[in-house]
């Protein structure tokens, strides 16, 4: 029996430093080449625990509508955190957004025949801000139940929508990275306005975005055959059935610790981090042609996987 319990020992630690071999020094790697997100994140997370343990730091703010009508389910509480678990699960929007943000200058290759997130890192970054300013203004709203809180989380929705409404635009369009921008500004400006003076129209602004992206993205650009969009989708879509299920109260505890609405926001996380990858491994254009200057970009050829 001794030698039995001593061989499961030494196989479980024989296959310990194999595991550690083929994968440690990949995560050291990792961890440095993430540090400054990951150091990022937990000061935004330590500040906002920060700001829980205090006492109503918000008594005196407009209330939102939602404090009055209960449109969520989780209970609502008397402490600082108001609803705690919609709030906390939140913040999984903050993480994945500075990882994309990181991501647009490790992911960065000077060729046009890559898609247009790996040429500009503005894509990667404008698309990471608007998770982490969802996230914040998500945590912020659930916390608070104010005015203000509501209008920092729809804001950040309209960033993200619009960012995926723009670019399914500019890609079908080819447009460049600066009319991108422009475009971005033009759609996201009025929505943010219309949340300012008429909040009750945000739901329907927001969905109509994601609609309108969707669709950009299955007729024009064909995206049913790749993995990631069809994954980020799905997720999409499940998020969207439990948060209706809490809105109608079919799925609904409100003193749980599980909330159908948390599970939403975890769910959207995951989605809008699937549709980032689902952008990095676009096929590039089957007309483009190599620059005429000889072994501009011989480098580029050798490593294959930038061209998808």
């Amino acid at each position: 029996m001794k030698r039995v319990v001593r061989i499961r020992r030494i196989r479980k630690g024989f296959f310990l430093t194999v595991w550690l071999e083929r994968y440690g020094e990949w995560f050291i790697c990792e961890l440095r080449r993430f540090f400054v997100p990951l150091a990022l994140f937990i000061l935004i997370l330590t500040v906002l625990i920060y700001v829980s343990a205090q006492e109503l730091p918000w008594r005196n703010w407009k209330l939102s509508s939602g404090f009055y009508t209960q449109v969520f389910c989780e209970q609502i509480r008397d402490t600082t955190m108001r609803q705690p678990f919609n709030a906390w699960s939140s913040l999984i929007f903050v993480p994945i957004g500075l990882w994309v943000a990181r991501r647009a200058f490790l992911d960065k290759v000077p060729s046009p025949r890559v898609a247009p997130v790996r040429r500009h890192t503005r894509y990667g970054l404008l698309y990471g801000t608007a998770l982490v300013i969802t996230g914040i203004g998500s945590w912020l709203f659930h916390a608070s139940l104010t005015y203000v809180g509501h209008f920092v989380d729809v804001t950040g929705m309209y960033f993200l929508g619009g960012f995926l409404f723009t670019y399914g635009l500019s890609r079908k369009f080819q447009k460049s990275a600066t009319a991108f921008l422009a475009l971005y500004t033009a759609v996201v400006t009025p929505m943010v306005l219309l949340e300012w003076f008429h909040p009750s129209s945000s739901r329907v602004a927001f969905a109509a975005l994601i609609v309108s992206a969707l669709t950009f993205e299955i007729v024009w650009h064909r995206s049913l055959s790749n993995w990631y969009f069809v994954a980020a989708m799905a997720t999409l879509l499940l998020g969207f059935a439990i948060w209706i299920a809490d809105e109608t109260g079919v799925l609904c505890a409100p003193a749980s610790c599980f909330q159908g609405h948390a599970v939403w926001h975890i769910l959207t996380a995951i989605s809008a981090q699937l549709s980032y990858l689902y952008y990095l491994s676009e096929r590039p254009r089957p007309n483009w042609r190599l620059s005429h200057r000889p072994g501009r970009y011989r480098w580029l050829r050798r490593r294959g996987r930038f061209l998808g």
